[in-house]
């Protein structure tokens, strides 16, 4: 392409460091057109300037989207519009404009248009330029089009320097340091795969984070069962092999390993035995991989994940010249950003993937120290030091994994604790683990045993189905939430974990008052009886036994009953309402007698410059086995004004204590 073949205003788009700061480059631009129809710009792209073509499908793209939105009083607009400035802005930099050769390199072109007595949206549009052109040496672009063919030289080149760069210099990834392979994985290193035995090997493997598919919907994964494990030892025909299976032995071999672990493979199926002991060491298998891929834009393991689509989103060359000699050298890309395209948008892609929603996955994407996750039209590495992108956008620090239990986050989890901080981080994790799905119920407490495993490591303490034993105060007060007012959607459990975990349930939980300041705890743990980690594959029951103080309450429900983390009934105690709480099953009876308000803790509180204490606990219903046998229903908190009027512990203070068991 020759700078002739743009029009005067576009062969104005230089990337001058001059011109600008360490943030944006802005220069005049100064073009008039009308819209609807774009005359000036259409007959610019037909005179053959491509960045004119390109202009014109942005703005009556983003002008037919964003008018409504910014002008909610204007259905339809037409009229006069000026494309004041354009505006190149920069990769992060923290350095002064007076360093020109190290800022960094523009990301994106902004097109900034003013139209009178009208809200009218800037058009955005995403730089690119090729690995060793002049645009990305001299211009400093550092986005790249991610490559047509996910498996192309250039593609595993890419994913190589990454993974040689973490395996040389990231402190934090090589703190976790090489382990024993999983008892079983497939061996690629001859044309027909097969199924090996790894009798304690400690040599590299790669493990396979993917959807089966739902099974309404698709037909199962290739599987190993007890029938086919010697013929899956001999070889498996790669002509049986699911799509997302196939690219894993590509991309296996291509990054010259020899082993891949796959779930469905290297676990016999119909055995209970074998899936639950490997089911156990799961944490094991993707924290001491290799790399595991994720293959993120499958939604079953039939859909495969390298292959690309075909390039529809239209694409300008726009000539680079150099801002000294003022020659042509090459070019550098513009591509229209919008919700699919844009490179910012790449996260929110594989945040809302089938497989980020799948129950199992959660643990699957934190355990690893690297994560190579592939999406419809690019590839990501994950490792506990920084993230990589295929665009190649300047690497950032790790977010949605970094060393996930040391990460202090905000300033006042800083503040507390480090064991503190630790739990506070682990109930966070169980809030967005309860978001997920799940085709089997009884997988909830499998599925995350792993992260488990690893928590149990850094608080040195019991994990009691789901909860801590030594933060049981406020693992137990855990609320059931839906913020669509469906209450319907949860769902109970009781032969998948006992009352007082938040695995008996499905649907949305939340601590929502768990850094609240505990002034003392007010029972006893005396006993307890869960399975143990290892053994939570095959689901949990299990009870509490506690010395603490019981009050007869009922729940009446609020006559304006709110959704989400609001309460919902009113706790009455003799006819009088001392308090709020909320039912797990969200009782939309208008009263619930019967209750007996179990005293877990009493927090300190402040209202303008009065210091209050009030109680917090569960509501408990008896069993039908035995008098002293509880289930919970619930959680409540005494009201502010009945605790500073009465003293709501003082009810509890001349009541005695009993021993009693939750299940």
């Amino acid at each position: 392409m020759s700078e002739r073949t743009l029009c005067e205003y576009c062969r104005k788009i230089i990337i001058d460091y001059r011109s600008g700061d360490n943030r944006a480059i802005r220069f005049e631009f100064g073009r008039h057109d009308y819209y609807p129809g774009l005359p000036a710009l259409t007959k610019s792209a037909q005179d053959g300037c491509e960045v004119c073509r390109l202009f014109k499908v942005g703005i009556e793209a983003y002008f037919r989207r964003e008018i409504p939105r910014l002008n909610p009083d204007v259905s339809e607009w037409g009229g006069d519009f000026s494309i004041t400035t354009l505006c190149f802005f920069l990769e992060n930099s923290t350095l002064n404009n007076q360093v020109e050769e190290s800022v960094n390199g523009p990301f994106q072109l902004v097109l900034e248009i003013n139209g009178p007595q009208i809200r009218l949206p800037w058009i955005p549009f995403d730089v690119f330029a090729e690995e060793g052109s002049a645009a990305a040496l001299q211009g400093r672009i550092q986005r790249r089009l991610p490559s047509l063919d996910a498996t192309s030289d250039e593609s595993i080149g890419l994913i190589k320097h990454w993974l040689r760069e973490c395996d040389e210099g990231h402190d934090a990834c090589l703190r976790i340091g090489p382990s024993q392979q999983p008892t079983r994985v497939i061996d690629v290193s001859s044309p027909v795969p097969r199924l090996l035995l790894t009798e304690n090997s400690s040599d590299n493997y790669i493990a396979l984070s993917h959807c089966w598919g739902h099974p309404n919907l698709c037909a199962p994964p290739l599987t190993t069962e007890t029938r086919s494990l010697e013929a899956r030892l001999q070889g498996i025909d790669m002509r049986d092999l699911p799509r997302n299976f196939r690219d894993a032995i590509t991309i296996t071999r291509k990054l010259g390993l020899r082993y891949v672990w796959i779930d469905s493979l290297c676990i016999i199926q119909d055995s209970p035995s074998d899936w639950e002991q490997e089911a156990a060491r799961m944490a094991d298998v993707y924290k001491g991989s290799y790399i595991t891929i994720a293959a993120t834009s499958a939604i079953s393991s039939h859909d495969g994940f390298l292959k690309r689509p075909a390039r529809t989103q239209p694409l300008a060359k726009v000539p680079y010249l150099h801002k000294d000699s003022g020659k042509l050298e090459g070019h550098f890309n513009l591509r229209l950003t919008d919700a699919h395209w844009a490179e910012n948008s790449f996260d929110k892609h594989i945040e809302e993937s089938v497989w980020n929603q799948r129950g199992w996955t959660f643990q699957e994407r934190l355990l690893p120290k690297r994560v190579l996750r592939f999406a419809k039209d690019a590839f990501c590495l994950e490792c506990r030091t920084r993230d990589y992108t295929e665009f190649n956008q300047p690497g950032t620090a790790s977010g949605n994994r970094t060393t996930w239990f040391e990460n202090d986050g905000h300033r006042l989890l800083r503040e507390l604790p480090k064991q503190d901080r630790l739990y506070l981080r682990w109930y966070a994790l169980v809030e967005r683990y309860c978001l997920r799905d799940f085709t089997y119920a009884k997988d909830k407490l499998a599925a995350i045993a792993g992260l488990a495993q690893e928590m149990a490591g850094f608080v040195d303490d019991v994990y009691l189905g789901g909860l801590w034993k030594n933060d049981l105060c406020r693992g137990l007060m855990w609320d059931t939430v839906d913020m669509d007012d469906d209450y319907t959607r949860i769902k109970a459990y009781s032969d998948r974990a006992p009352s007082w975990s938040w695995a008996h349930f499905d649907g949305r939980i939340t601590w929502a008052s768990a850094s609240a300041n505990y002034q003392c705890i007010l029972f006893t743990l005396l006993d307890y009886k869960t399975t143990q980690i290892a053994d939570q594959v095959a689901g949990t029951c299990g009870w509490i036994k506690v010395s603490g103080k019981l009050m007869d309450v009922s729940a009446a429900l609020l006559k304006q009953p709110s959704v989400g983390y609001v309460s919902t009934h009113n706790i009455i105690l003799k006819d009088l309402k001392i308090g709020e709480g909320t039912l797990d099953l969200k009782d939309t009876s208008y009263a619930k007698p019967g209750l007996r308000a179990f005293l877990v803790h009493e927090v300190a509180a402040s209202h303008g410059l009065n210091s209050y204490t009030y109680p917090q606990g569960l509501l408990l219903e008896r069993t039908q086995k035995c008098s002293d046998e509880y289930r919970r229903v619930g959680t409540f908190a005494f009201d502010r004004f009945f605790s500073e009027a009465a003293g709501t512990i003082d009810l509890f203070d001349h009541r005695p204590t009993e021993i009693f068991t939750i299940v």
